[in-house]
């Protein structure tokens, strides 16, 4: 017996049926079971066997023995406020229906009703109790004949489906990718991580000299500011007119270039044709950055 418990009275019950379990089993007399029942109440049981005045007849009776414990333990209740307090019982949203309805019989047996009262009564508290507004309807549309047992086997049903679509739900959700802010960079001129410059192991078109592009090509000019990039341009493109050039005309790409060592937090992806429909550049390089979410 646990004497330590919040709760005595369902203590005392566990340990009752437990007792009950062990005579069934081990075909204990009912001459011998009033020393099992005081072996295992334990010291605090044993003072309160003591404390009482009962006559030699009646400490030979086992039954007797287990009721002194349970009027000391669990006093006797108004079977109207029973009711009462099992009328306001509702199904928690971390319990189960079973374990609901287990709490809610512990209550209906001190509520003095008839065997097909309590189950009625129980069927009512899980209408009203339950947690899941669509079990709540199936049940109330329900006939006469339908039984407590047959809202359990369907309110068990509506869990395991609650159960199954909230796997789903985790089994679905994206994984999200943390999106890191880097400064334009001076031999590229796009943003990257460290150490993995896509200008790394090519040589410059503007100066020939290697690991950077010639868009922020500082040997060349074309690292200064917008304006001064904007006004070079534009001397450009007067020159290319004079001569005849059009800017327009159909180009091929130069140069494709891949991160050597790509981050494993991302997959490879591979592309068979980049094409530019339209390309408005009074320029001779064409940059093309992809973001790829």
């Amino acid at each position: 017996m646990d004497w330590t418990s919040d709760n005595l009275a369902e203590a005392f019950r566990l340990f009752e049926q437990r007792l009950q379990l062990f005579f069934k089993v081990k075909k204990v007399r009912e001459a011998d079971q009033v020393s099992h029942i005081l072996l295992q109440v334990g010291e605090e049981g044993l003072r309160r066997f003591n404390s009482w005045t009962l006559t030699e007849e009646e400490e030979a009776d086992p039954a007797i023995i287990l009721q002194k414990f349970k009027e000391q333990l669990e006093p006797a209740e108004n079977f109207r406020v029973s009711r009462l307090r099992l009328m306001g019982y509702r199904q928690r949203k971390d319990e189960s229906l079973d374990d609901f309805v287990n709490r809610a019989k512990l209550q209906a047996q001190k509520c003095d009703f008839s065997a097909d009262e309590i189950n009625e009564r129980l069927l009512e508290l899980i209408i009203a109790g339950t947690p899941d507004p669509d079990f709540q309807k199936s049940l109330l549309s329900k006939e006469k004949a339908f039984t407590l047992e047959d809202a359990l086997k369907l309110g068990r049903t509506y869990e395991a489906t609650a159960a199954h679509v909230k796997d789903l739900k985790d089994m679905q959700t994206s994984v999200s990718i943390e999106t890191i802010k880097y400064r334009d960079c001076n031999n590229c001129g796009t943003k990257h991580a460290p150490k993995k410059c896509p200008a790394f192991g090519s040589n410059c078109r503007a100066c020939g000299k290697a690991n950077h592009w010639a868009k922020v090509c500082r040997s060349s000019g074309r690292g200064s500011s917008p304006q001064q990039q904007q006004g070079r341009g534009t001397q450009r493109t007067r020159a290319r007119r004079q001569r005849g050039g059009n800017h327009n005309r159909r180009r091929r790409v130069h140069e494709f270039q891949t991160d050597p060592e790509p981050d494993d937090n991302f997959e490879m992806l591979t592309f068979n044709n980049v094409q530019i429909s339209s390309l408005k550049s009074t320029r001779d390089e064409a940059f093309v950055k992809l973001n790829v979410r």
